[in-house]
């Protein structure tokens, strides 16, 4: 591990730390406010009690207590208010202390495997447990979440979402872990995580994507309306990409780790856990679907780029 590296990761955990400490004062600060909103309506609901023991011959005290009673209904709506407001603050608190402490996470597994790629348990713990995850969706509406780094990505699909065989997937909720992936293939490589996981995964086409290629025909397999078409002299795309996209922001998780050497990583997921990414070709020859998946890839791209352009 650099010493750069190093370095950075203390920073992040050290940003961490405060995150944790602003979350908790700020979740105190909350209960506080709540604590005063109890109090005080307490105290309103014994005045109030109180108004109706006061005899009819003491007009002016019965005065007096309604307008005491007036200034504590205030005070009370007042203080509720900004418990109200402190609370979705904590809430925004702590979303951001969990954002960071899942970004110092990850750099961990960065550095864990930039020392030893082979690292078969932490490779493991990052596809059950990815400290970064994030919706489909929320991705194609906010790119900028994906950092333009080299790394490697996992994909996670509704369960029962496609046709797959049945195992025991790696799982992030509900949705199971069906295909892995790199941006950047070699050390000179240009691409990183924003353009592979965005520009070509999510909002791409079938040519661009090997991904989208094989969830295309998995989902014309449960009756998905579409086609795939000869786009130029050698490329092809699916008839409605655009549903496909709709389709994968609705049915999908995404996570990665940055990492100067994808490459290796992949290799070595896949050779481990080849048998349970029936997405993936590259290193997985022992797995049949995947395999054949690949086969009639090849061979609807091949018989598509022998058709005649309309």
């Amino acid at each position: 591990m650099s010493f750069f590296r190093r370095i950075k990761l203390k920073r992040m955990e050290k940003k961490a730390e405060r995150a944790t400490g602003s979350s908790e004062k700020a979740e105190e600060l909350a209960k506080d406010a709540w604590r005063q909103t109890e109090e005080l309506a307490a105290e309103y609901e014994k005045i109030n009690c109180e108004i109706y023991r006061i005899p009819w011959y003491r007009p002016f005290k019965r005065r007096s207590m309604k307008r005491r009673l007036q200034v504590l209904g205030d005070e009370y709506f007042k203080i509720k208010e900004e418990a109200s407001i402190k609370d979705r603050e904590t809430r925004q608190i702590r979303k951001n202390s969990k954002n960071i402490h899942n970004l110092a996470e990850a750099e961990r597994i960065s550095q864990r495997l930039s020392n030893k790629f082979d690292d078969i348990n932490a490779i493991r713990q990052w596809l059950l447990k990815p400290p970064i995850c994030y919706e489909a969706s929320l991705l194609k509406e906010n790119k900028k979440l994906i950092p333009k780094t080299k790394g490697i990505y996992a994909w996670y699909f509704a369960h029962d979402g496609l046709s797959v065989p049945s195992n025991s997937y790696f799982k992030v909720d509900d949705f199971e872990l069906l295909y892995i992936g790199i941006a950047g293939k070699k050390p000179e490589s240009k691409g990183h995580l924003r353009s592979r996981i965005s520009s070509q995964h999510i909002t791409g086409n079938a040519e661009g994507s090997s991904l989208r290629f094989n969830l295309g025909i998995l989902l014309r397999r449960k009756g998905f309306p579409i086609e795939l078409e000869r786009k130029g002299r050698k490329r092809v795309e699916w008839s409605h990409e655009e549903d496909l996209t709709e389709w994968l922001c609705n049915n999908a998780l995404v996570a990665w780790i940055e990492h100067k050497r994808p490459w290796l990583i992949e290799e070595q997921t896949v050779k481990n856990f080849g048998h349970l990414l029936p997405l993936n070709y590259r290193h997985n020859e022992k797995n049949k679907f995947a395999q054949d998946l690949k086969m009639e890839r090849e061979g609807m791209r091949s018989e598509v780029l022998k058709r005649k352009k309309k």
